[in-house]
């Protein structure tokens, strides 16, 4: 044995798991560390020789396609140990398949071995259920019942239908939530369709912001034309009248604007 600091233990071991590969790289034929047998307390003591567990050169290997029930293998295990220690106890217990190596290398003749072995048939629920004390003598020479009402069901069948009805609930409610998934795919494809139509637009129709200018455009052009036609005819006729030398050659000679703005001169002056 060697003394370490805490800081040089950290440096190599931080956590269970880290303590659980350093035990295995050092040769050690561990439990699963899923099984409660595995601890801190447990790697530790097998660290340090407190607790007798098999390095991987020492194991024996046998098969074994059917072994029996664990509490079988945890007796035969604990037996041929002969008052070791090996940290096991209620709360904590090696995995199965362990257990059956420990076996085969401590016992490798083992009946369970065997190349015709099959497990002991476990007991049946109905036959491990409790029995009803009565006095001694009490049912002697009492007529069967003649009774036509049915019978209350034992436990067990009671049991048996509970179970029977829920796994039948269980599978309606998948079928339920199978439903919802297929309609609300529908629904969200009904949707994406009416979507792509209110915004589908004919390649001939023309852009929102053309068809917005050319309304705003329209009456102006209109009412300007309308005006000027207006002013044009009125001018004209008054310088008919003699009221000055204007007519429609002297209007188009200049722009709309201009001409508009020099007939008005003309006619206030004339005034």
């Amino acid at each position: 044995m060697e003394t370490l600091t805490v800081k040089d233990f950290a440096a190599k071991v931080k956590s269970k798991k880290d303590l659980y590969e350093a035990v295995q790289r050092n040769g050690y034929h561990l439990p699963s560390i899923k099984s409660t047998l595995v601890t801190e307390n447990y790697l530790i003591n097998v660290m340090d020789g407190s607790y007798w567990c098999p390095k991987v050169e020492e194991i024996t290997l046998r098969q074994c396609p059917r072994p029996p029930e664990k509490q079988v293998l945890l007796k035969k295990f604990l037996d041929l140990m002969e008052e070791k220690a090996t940290g096991i106890s209620e709360k904590h217990s090696p995995n199965k398949e362990w257990l059956l190596v420990m076996i085969a290398t401590l016992k490798p003749d083992d009946d369970i071995f065997k190349k015709d072995y099959l497990p002991p048939a476990k007991k049946k629920i109905i036959e491990e259920q409790k029995t009803i004390q009565i006095p001694k003598g009490f049912f002697d020479g009492l007529p069967d019942s003649k009774t036509k009402v049915k019978r209350r069901a034992l436990k067990i069948m009671g049991q048996g239908m509970a179970q029977q009805k829920i796994s039948y609930l269980k599978q309606l409610q998948k079928d339920i939530s199978v439903a919802i998934i297929e309609q609300e795919m529908k629904s969200e494809k009904a949707r994406s369709y009416l979507k792509e139509t209110s915004t589908r637009k004919p390649e001939e129709e023309k852009k929102p912001g053309e068809r917005r200018q050319e309304r705003e455009i329209s009456p102006n052009k209109a009412s300007k034309a309308a005006g000027g036609s207006k002013r044009n005819s009125a001018l004209l006729a008054h310088s008919g009248s003699g009221g000055g030398a204007l007519n429609s050659s002297t209007l188009s000679a200049k722009q709309p604007q201009v001409a508009s703005i020099s007939l008005m001169e003309d006619v206030m002056d004339h005034n």
